[in-house]
């Protein structure tokens, strides 16, 4: 009987749908209207699980970098815990983070404090830790001009010139200027002159009258007056 009545109901429900055009095509597609429905049901479902794990996530990750901070980092920035109990402790606190970016402000405040103390191999090693951030430009610009920096420092002109390369071939387009000024420092100082006086006149093709220009014009004309001696 109930089914009786369902299949009646049904039937009436899709003769009222073939009065109009619109309810026609419903009608015909019904089947495959109520799947994608359900379909985008279960997913908004899905993604709400999703993003209740990596809430939850992140605030794990959060209290792990606080500790940090609180146990370690601050201290160590007052001279109390030495570079590589600090190391240590980081390396384990950024492995809790995984799969986040909570840890990555720290990083970036812990090389800039590992230089400053004049610890560039370390400073290098916690840089070296940072993820892949071809897809976020600004990540990826302030990690890989710091490591260009600290490369330079040690010495290392060609590790730095790569970093720099790849950075300027990236879609990390900010300050490209200093990005071209610097590879302009590095090329003349590993003697490839023409890629070194290429990378001061773009400084001055494209940006004339700021002071990465200055520096650039300095630089070229300095190069030049080398090649002529």
């Amino acid at each position: 009987m109930n089914t009786t009545t369902s299949e009646a109901q049904q039937s009436e429900f899709i003769e009222a749908l073939n009065q109009t055009e619109v309810g026609a095509f419903f009608a015909k597609h019904l089947k495959l209207i109520i799947s994608l429905i359900v379909l985008v049901f279960v997913g908004l479902i899905g993604w709400g699980i999703y993003s209740y794990q990596m809430d939850q996530k992140r605030l794990a990750a959060s209290e792990v970098i606080f500790q940090f901070k609180q146990e370690t980092m601050n201290p160590f920035m007052a001279g109390k815990i030495s570079v590589e109990e600090t190391m240590e402790n980081f390396s384990s606190a950024y492995k809790q983070t995984s799969g986040t970016l909570v840890g990555l402000p720290t990083l970036v405040e812990l090389a800039d404090e590992l230089v400053a103390q004049d610890e560039l191999d370390a400073s290098l090693r916690i840089l070296n830790m940072a993820p892949d951030m071809s897809g976020m430009p600004y990540a990826q610009y302030f990690i890989a001009t710091r490591k260009a920096i600290v490369l330079e420092d040690l010495g290392d002109d060609q590790q730095a010139l790569q970093v720099l390369e790849q950075l300027r071939d990236s879609s990390a387009q900010l300050l490209s200027d200093k990005i071209y000024l610097d590879l302009g420092r590095l090329y003349r100082s590993t003697g490839d002159v023409e890629k070194a006086r290429a990378s001061f006149q773009h400084v001055l093709d494209n940006m004339a009258q700021n002071e990465f220009a200055t520096l650039a014009r300095l630089y070229l004309g300095e190069l030049n007056a080398e090649v002529k001696e």
